[in-house]
């Protein structure tokens, strides 16, 4: 009997817990198992959007926000506002929802009655909002659907000055009876995009009844764009000579440019200092004698523009000034005008003070100039000058130092050479440190949204000016190509550009100073008898290891060769083995002419032979500090200072 009732016992708990587990709600879905699940953009949408009803708090905050980017992934803006508006993102999550909302605008817009010219929320600025808008208004009329972006599309004047000239290209396309107004209102905002949109014929058609001041407006705007050809011919039509020297100083007449300058009035602050660039830009061609003269002259309307100029234009007289001086080898009275000019520090303003340091070093004397403004490179350059005196004196210590001091640059292979004593410098075998993702993000990674990570630190990144290690997360993330990850890599870590390296991750100085055709630039090397860290230093220069560069000019490849100089077809030279062999080649020329010295060699393989030959007889034949610093080519003298660190930095990484 016992018996029989401990089994009925158990009997009823089993069907018991039978019964309860039957019951048993399955668990609630969260972020997890949503993200999880199998389906289409959209239907992850829909599914967190269920999600974020049931939840509350920083829940309902995620999944309405991930909702948002599937809805944007499957081409549903409308949901996909709707969604962001739950989640009220800041800062970069709200720039990041508004940029994939635009991109999911253009490809389908959404209904005419939710777009307006108002931001419908607080977390989408109106600016934001505007190019919304725009793109949808664009997709519509690409769709031929002109009637819908008509019902949506509000006067121009309603629209941010940013998204004006964009605003205008749609007016004029949408209501045709606006676009002369709007035409000519770009013309006279943005002229390049008129030509973008409409081509040369609506160009013409715009200018056809332009009053003088106009012309000279549309030139100025050509001129801001560096346009200076069809700057010269508006500023011709507008008869204005100031615009007309301006943009015959960009096409580098300078006998022209001085004609024109000399037309305006005599009281003009203008006229002394367009007068003065003519003279400078003309005396650089010159030589001996004449190359003095004309210097002078450039002092003379320098000092007339000092008496009547204010400004920017006040710094600009007296660089141009000093310029002057300098080159006449005239130092003194130079320093007070290179002091006051250091505050606005026009375009020329370090390329003067490192000749003045130059003419000093020649004369032996020292000048107190200002360098801070320069950065370290320059200040590097006075520290060499100073120890080259020292060594003139017998104290071979300051240049020691420089050799030393972890810097492999220019200065200090220069110091070397000098003292005998070897450039030091060792990378750190230790990874850098790469910091983690910004809190915000870290959500977003584990949904599996890398792409839209990246996009969004980015922009926080570059809207809050941030330098140093939080570029390497980006990096780390994004994967990119060696010449997209070098301007990176350089706000990581700014000592890559200034120095000094010793003591920098190797990791950090092989991203900087990559080396994908090791194999090929090693072959190249050997069969032309060069050391193969010059000719991958030359390469990453040139080209940053991209096999399908080409230039302005129409130079190509890895080497960046014209096809006339390499004596090869053009499409050759994208092949990585045949570019570098012809580079490697030419590169040898430069050097048997130069008498196996690299820095001349290398000034000629950037800005042609003839152009570096007068610097190298000016510097007896002789490498060194007083051929490069003679060199009077600003990029060319950036390009032997680039080149030669780099082939220090390739030495050391590659071949140890």
């Amino acid at each position: 009997m016992a018996i029989r009732t401990r089994w009925a016992y158990s009997l009823c708990c089993l069907a018991l817990a039978v019964a309860q587990g039957c019951s048993k709600k399955p668990p609630a879905p969260n972020l997890a198992t949503v993200l999880a699940t199998p389906g289409s953009a959209g239907a992850k949408a829909k599914a967190l959007i269920a999600l974020a009803q049931r939840s509350s708090g920083a829940a309902r905050t995620e999944a309405a926000y991930l909702a948002g980017l599937y809805a944007c992934d499957a081409g549903s803006p409308l949901a996909a506002f709707h969604a962001f508006s739950w989640a009220e993102p800041a800062g970069a999550r709200a720039f990041l929802a508004a940029r994939r909302l635009t991109e999911a605008a253009a490809r389908r817009p959404p209904p005419p009655a939710f777009l307006g010219h108002r931001s419908p929320a607080a977390w989408l600025p109106q600016e934001a909002w505007e190019r919304l808008l725009l793109a949808a208004c664009e997709s519509l009329l690409a769709q031929g659907q002109g009637a819908a972006a008509r019902q949506v599309l509000g006067p121009v004047e309603r629209f941010a000055p940013s998204n004006r000239a964009r605003a205008r290209v749609l007016r004029a396309k949408l209501w045709p009876e606006e676009a002369p107004a709007q035409s000519k209102a770009l013309l006279l905002e943005a002229p390049s995009l008129l030509l973008a949109a409409f081509g040369q014929q609506a160009m013409d058609e715009a200018t056809r009844q332009l009053s003088p001041a106009e012309w000279q407006r549309l030139a100025e705007l050509w001129l801001e764009g560096g346009d200076w050809q069809r700057a010269l011919a508006a500023g011709q039509r507008a008869k204005a000579p100031g615009v007309v020297a301006k943009a015959l100083l960009g096409l580098r007449r300078s006998q022209q440019a001085a004609a024109w300058a000399s037309q305006l009035p005599k009281h003009d602050p203008a006229r002394a200092l367009l007068l003065a660039q003519a003279l400078r830009q003309k005396a650089w061609g010159a030589r001996g004698a004449e190359r003095a003269t004309l210097f002078a002259r450039v002092a003379q309307e320098a000092r007339r523009a000092l008496a009547v100029t204010q400004g920017p234009e006040l710094a600009e007289a007296q660089v141009l000034l000093a310029e002057a001086l300098v080159e006449r080898g005239e130092l003194a009275g130079i320093v007070p005008l290179l002091r006051e000019a250091a505050a606005a520090k026009p375009a020329r303003w370090e390329w003067v003070v490192r000749r003045a340091l130059w003419q000093a070093a020649k004369k032996q004397q020292t000048l107190d100039l200002p360098l801070e403004p320069a950065g370290p490179r320059l200040g590097r350059l006075a520290q060499f000058w100073a120890g080259y005196s020292a060594l003139r004196q017998g104290n071979r210590v300051p240049l020691e130092r420089l050799a030393q001091d972890g810097h492999p640059d220019l200065v200090a292979q220069w110091s070397s050479r000098l003292t005998g004593v070897a450039v030091q410098w060792q990378p750190s075998s230790n990874p850098p440190q790469v910091p983690p993702p910004p809190p915000w993000a870290r959500w977003l990674l584990g949904a599996g949204r890398t792409a839209d990570v990246i996009l969004a630190w980015r922009e926080e990144l570059e809207r809050t000016g941030t330098k140093g290690p939080a570029w390497l997360g980006v990096l780390q993330l994004a994967q990119l190509a060696p010449l997209e990850r070098i301007p990176l890599l350089v706000r990581a870590e700014p000592r890559l550009l200034s120095g000094p390296w010793n003591g920098l991750s190797q990791t950090l100085l092989q991203d900087y100073l990559p080396l994908p055709y090791r194999n090929e630039v090693e072959e190249a090397a050997r069969a032309h008898g060069l050391p193969p860290w010059f000719l991958a230093a030359l390469v990453r220069q040139e080209s940053a290891f991209n096999p399908r560069a080409r230039s302005v000019k129409g130079a190509l490849g890895l080497a960046q060769l014209l096809p006339e100089t390499a004596g090869l077809p053009a499409a050759s030279l994208l092949d990585p083995r045949t570019n570098l062999t012809a580079g490697a080649r030419f590169l040898r020329r430069l050097l048997a002419r130069f008498g196996g010295a690299w820095e001349p060699a290398l000034a000629a393989y950037n800005a042609g032979e003839s152009r570096v030959q007068s610097a190298w007889e000016a510097a007896g034949q002789q490498e060194g500090p007083f051929f490069v610093e003679a060199l009077e080519l600003p990029e060319t003298w950036d390009y032997v200072h680039r080149v030669m660190l780099f082939a220090e930095g390739y030495r050391a990484l590659y071949w140890p």
